[in-house]
């Protein structure tokens, strides 16, 4: 019987979608470099309760066997995100708006994984930090360009200092999740999940893209 390769799996299982987010509006201002300083604020200011969730959960349930062999405080984002958000909008301006809806539905969602099963924590995990040892490292030149950011200060977001070689780290990264003695059926449904993770930054990333200015 084959065993599971839960790295394939998520890899194959979420191309589509990962596609999907790539190709929407917001995705090619931000990589094309064209983002408003406003814009990408709102981008960040997303992002915060998502991570939050995300990181508040993997906290609590640490000493799970599946969350512990992911679990590497040196991938946490939030602190980073509000060092960004301060930089950007001085002192602590941004808590005073509220997070977007999409965000909310997207925190609340990893809230719930994190009730049903702990291990589907992973599909929510996989796809939000290999993304920012990934495409992240891209952007965040881009960034640090686009804003004329002087020692990368207000793109902490992107900065993994204790993550000497990311490409190292995600093969490493891969290798546990492979690792993990879990079922084909709860492969199945880590993956399931993971493709619900891109499907909410889709819906996100759809709401964050500037309106069209009226014909005329």
């Amino acid at each position: 019987m084959d065993i599971p390769q839960l790295s394939a799996d998520l890899r194959a299982g979420t191309k589509t979608a990962h596609r999907a987010v790539e190709s929407t509006p917001f995705a090619r201002l931000l990589f094309s470099g064209r983002a408003q300083r406003a814009m990408y604020v709102e981008y960040l200011r997303a992002l915060h309760p998502i991570y939050a969730a995300l990181e508040a959960a993997l906290e609590r349930l640490g000493d799970h066997s599946v969350v512990r062999a992911v679990r590497d405080p040196d991938l946490s984002r939030t602190a980073a995100l509000e060092a960004d958000l301060r930089w950007f909008t001085g002192a602590e301006e941004w808590r005073e708006t509220l997070p977007r809806p999409e965000s909310v539905a997207y925190a609340c969602r990893i809230e719930q994984a994190a009730d049903a099963d702990p291990a589907l924590l992973i599909g929510h995990h996989y796809t939000r930090y290999l993304g920012d040892l990934s495409g992240g490292q891209m952007l965040r030149r881009i960034v640090v360009r686009t804003f004329d950011l002087k020692a990368e200060t207000g793109a902490a977001f992107y900065a993994f200092p204790a993550i000497l070689d990311p490409e190292a780290y995600k093969v490493a990264y891969r290798a546990r999740l492979d690792g993990l003695a879990l079922s084909a059926s709860v492969v199945s449904a880590v993956v399931a999940e993971a493709c619900l993770a891109f499907d909410l930054n889709h819906r996100l990333f759809e709401a964050l893209a500037p309106t069209p200015s009226p014909a005329g």
